[in-house]
């Protein structure tokens, strides 16, 4: 049978364990998107070679063309960043499905032990009140039987 201190230490560790969880896909996140940053100054410092070896093009059709590559960067990005979040939510949110799950488990059967000690303890508490009433019988009649013993005597 698991005491509270036990549930309280499984709690800490989970909340910990949690917390390195949520820090790690921080850091995760962090790490990749300072590499799409990376590419995309890489794409740019491409696009920008392009723009000065096509010197022919006229300055309306380089902004167009940089203007339409931007907004494609931008919506692509923003596309994969959300599809990367969502999974990234949906695998937390998982993850913390199985661990409400388990401590909803571990919670019913503490909560059962509970009750079958509480009933314990109603068991115990009324054999001690009928002890203790046998006991101010007992008691009573060995003072009964005393005078008694001591009027015939």
């Amino acid at each position: 049978m698991l005491e509270t201190k036990d549930l309280q230490a499984i709690r800490g560790i989970l909340k910990e364990e949690l917390a390195e969880t949520k820090d790690e896909l921080r850091a995760e996140f962090k790490q990749e998107l300072s590499a799409a940053k990376d590419e995309l100054r890489q794409e740019i410092a491409a696009t920008k070679d392009e723009l000065r070896q096509e010197i022919a093009a006229t300055k309306d059709e380089l902004r167009q063309e940089i203007s339409t590559a931007k907004d494609e960067l931008r919506t692509e990005l923003r596309t994969e960043f959300r599809h990367e979040l969502t999974e990234s939510e949906n695998m937390i949110l998982e993850y913390v499905e199985r661990v409400h799950d388990d401590f909803n488990e571990r919670f019913s059967v503490l909560q059962e032990s509970m009750n079958e000690l509480k009933r314990q303890m109603n068991a115990v508490r009324l054999s001690q009140d009928s002890i203790d009433y046998l006991l101010k019988r007992t008691k009573s009649l060995d003072q009964r039987v005393s005078r008694l013993e001591t009027r015939m005597a």
